[in-house]
């Protein structure tokens, strides 16, 4: 039951308060959700948004304060027609203006927050930065190569900082010694320092396949990720384990 999995992971964060807890009347909130280029064929975008939203009006933040943002990374943009094979037309017709597509070469929509300890950059969308909430709905979360920061951190920001690991040497789907997430999450930890541990809200979805949800989690970015990788440790055993 889809909902009913949503509806939980949103009542039952793993470190943090429900989403409705921590929504303040007044505030500004973005939920970022990933593009379509995600193997997600469950109606996950339109099942979760508007419960989202559902949540966010039980603590009083009004819908004319919240935006969709699709977090795109160095993808093109989508248009409004084609987010709304994915989000549902009602959700397009009444966000309109508000429903956004990231742009990675857009100087003014971006906010550079420096560079971490390694000297790698940390930019994202302003609307990250701004916003006094960030909720970001993850689709899918692939072995060890989708999710954690990667969403942000890449799915909102600018070649400048996905070069970094975005190539062929340091990408991974590893669990373990995944040197693309270990730069992904030293990138975070800027991220955290500069807009505190409260910001973004993670939404982080386990599929059993690609038509069908296992689990939802919900909680901090860091929380998902390690419940999320346990998961799937544990039911996808290394290649080498399974040679006989």
């Amino acid at each position: 039951d889809l909902e009913a999995e949503i509806r939980r992971a949103l009542a039952e964060p793993i470190d943090t308060p429900p989403l409705r807890d921590i929504a303040r009347p007044g505030m500004r909130v973005t939920i970022a959700f990933d593009d379509p280029t995600v193997a997600q064929y469950a109606p996950l975008w339109s099942t979760a948004l508007p419960l989202i939203l559902a949540e966010l009006e039980a603590a009083g933040v009004r819908r004319s304060d919240i935006s969709l943002l699709c977090a795109n990374a160095l993808h093109r943009k989508f248009t409004h027609a084609e987010l709304a094979t994915i989000l549902g037309d009602g959700l397009v017709c009444e966000f309109a203006d508000r429903l956004t597509c990231h742009d990675a070469e857009d100087p003014d929509g971006i906010v550079a927050l420096g560079q971490t300890s390694r000297g790698l950059y940390v930019d994202l969308n302003r609307a990250v930065v701004e916003s006094d909430l960030v909720i970001y709905l993850n689709c899918s979360t692939f072995r060890g190569f989708s999710g954690g920061w990667k969403s942000i951190c890449v799915g909102l920001s600018t070649f400048r900082s996905i070069h970094h690991h975005h190539n062929p040497t340091d990408m991974s789907m590893s669990f373990d010694r995944n040197r693309m997430h270990a730069m992904l999450d030293e990138m975070g930890a800027r991220v955290v320092e500069k807009l505190g541990r409260d910001r973004i809200f993670k939404i982080e979805t386990v599929q059993a396949n690609p038509l069908q949800v296992s689990r939802v989690l919900s909680g901090t970015v860091d929380g998902t990720r390690r419940e999320a990788l346990a998961m799937l440790r544990a039911n996808q055993a290394p290649r080498r384990d399974l040679i006989t």
